[in-house]
């Protein structure tokens, strides 16, 4: 007896959420000084355009930074992980994802 063929499913295969990222406007920075104020780190942030929000964790060293517009965002993304940029602040090199 030949097994009966299964029919191959109609409907696309689930997205992995793990894979795909919707553009953002917040940042996330590591290595920030533990004594920096917020003022400070979005100054640091600004020659890539305004910002919006800025939230520090000094306990862990870091921070999130929310752009306005989210083409400042990703020019900062871009520009710092592809070594066109650094962002310094207290003679350290903030670290961005």
């Amino acid at each position: 007896m030949d097994p009966t063929p299964i029919p191959s499913s109609t409907q696309p295969p689930a997205k992995d959420s793990s894979t795909t990222h919707e553009p953002s406007k917040v940042i996330f920075v590591r290595n920030v000084p533990i004594d920096c104020s917020e003022t400070e780190l979005s100054s640091a942030f600004e020659v890539f355009g305004p910002t919006e929000t800025v939230m520090t964790m000094n306990a862990k060293s870091h921070a999130f930074v929310q752009f306005v517009n989210l083409i400042d965002a990703q020019t900062c993304l871009m520009q710092v992980q592809s070594g066109k940029a650094k962002v310094m602040l207290q003679d350290r090199e903030l670290l961005i994802s």
